[in-house]
C-alpha cells in the first residue's frame, strides 16, 4: 500500500506541472468551487454571522493548511445542520 501511495504522489506532482491540467483545475475552481464557497458565505451572512470571513482555496495537507492559513488563531465548527 505504501508503495502505491508514493506512486500516486509522484504522478500528482508531475500532473500539476502540466499546463492543460492547470487549466482544467482553474476552470473547476472558477465554475464549481468558488461559487459554492461564495454561496456558503452568503448563507452565513443571511443567518446573522457578522465576523469577517475570507474565502481561500489552498493546496496541501488539510490539517496543515488550516493551521497555516489561520495564523495561530483558529475556531472552527464542522458538520452540524440547520441552526436552531
Amino acid at each position: 500500500m505504501a508503495c502505491h501511495l508514493h506512486n500516486v504522489d509522484l504522478r500528482v506532482t508531475r500532473l500539476e506541472q502540466e499546463k492543460e491540467w492547470q487549466k482544467v483545475r482553474q476552470r473547476y475552481l472558477d465554475e464549481d468551487i468558488l461559487p459554492m464557497l461564495a454561496e456558503a458565505k452568503e448563507t452565513l451572512q443571511e443567518l446573522g454571522v457578522t465576523v469577517p470571513m475570507e474565502v481561500r482555496v489552498a493546496d496541501g495537507k488539510v490539517d496543515e493548511e488550516i493551521v497555516r492559513l489561520a495564523g495561530g488563531q483558529l475556531a472552527l465548527q464542522f458538520g452540524g445542520g440547520a441552526p436552531g
